[in-house]
């Protein structure tokens, strides 16, 4: 890959550690645990309450291990270890999570996601007031991000630049996955409702497609913690518009 701040050839790269991120994500999945054991949270729905499951929040942890240790294989360790700095890694894209959370919001207004979303889950709501929607949506946003970004971009990169190509075109399988990983979350968003019922439903779809294509740029130029701030700034705008 040809970007300065993460591509780095192999063989080259300094023996940098990914612990300071790596320690401070389990550290968040274990608080995130601890709380809602002691004091739970208001949640709507089973899948919200899944998420702060033992099950699921040691799936995530396992998922941040391997996307570490993939990240080292594929030259986006910098994906963790790239240096902090508040504008590129914290100011700049939660600026950008709060247009994409306007435009999540407007999506939603001409296409009653959310409330079709509830209905198809059986609720009369998924929202969450404040503040334990903050919980809720930080422990969503790192997960996404650890799932898409942290996870599976090094592992398709892995896949199929390192392992079947011998390392050759690796910009290309970084945004050929990137890619793949943005439709696939946009179908998640909405799997259980009909586009063709519902065609401004696509709005919301785009949306979901943009949010993670952005997060995937910004996890390369940046780091993880970067694409967590984009995503926690959009579904938070969009919960306070709504």
């Amino acid at each position: 890959m040809n970007h300065s701040s993460i591509e780095i050839p192999a063989g080259q790269r300094p023996a940098a550690k990914s612990g300071p991120l790596l320690q401070a994500l389990l550290a968040f999945f274990a608080v995130a645990g601890v709380w809602n054991a002691i004091a739970p949270l208001p949640l709507r729905h089973i899948s919200q309450q899944a998420l702060f499951g033992w099950q699921s929040l040691l799936f995530f942890t396992a998922l941040v291990i391997l996307g570490a240790g993939l990240g080292r294989l594929t030259g986006l360790e910098p994906g963790w270890t790239v240096p902090f700095r508040f504008g590129e890694t914290l100011g700049v894209p939660l600026l950008v999570g709060v247009v994409l959370g306007v435009a999540l919001a407007l999506a939603d207004r001409f296409s009653h996601y959310a409330a079709l979303q509830a209905q198809a889950l059986g609720v009369p709501t998924l929202a969450v007031p404040m503040p334990q929607a903050l919980w809720l949506y930080a422990l969503a946003a790192v997960c996404a991000a650890v799932l898409y970004q942290a996870f599976l971009l090094p592992f398709g990169v892995w896949l199929f630049s390192v392992l079947l190509l011998g390392r050759r075109w690796q910009q290309a399988a970084f945004w050929l996955v990137a890619v793949a990983t943005a439709l696939l979350e946009a179908s998640a968003w909405v799997n259980r409702l009909s586009l063709r019922a519902q065609p401004a439903l696509w709005g919301i779809a785009a949306a979901a497609f943009a949010l993670n294509l952005i997060g995937a740029w910004w996890f390369r130029k940046s780091g993880l913690l970067a694409a967590i701030a984009v995503r926690l700034s959009a579904r938070l705008v969009w919960h306070i518009i709504s």
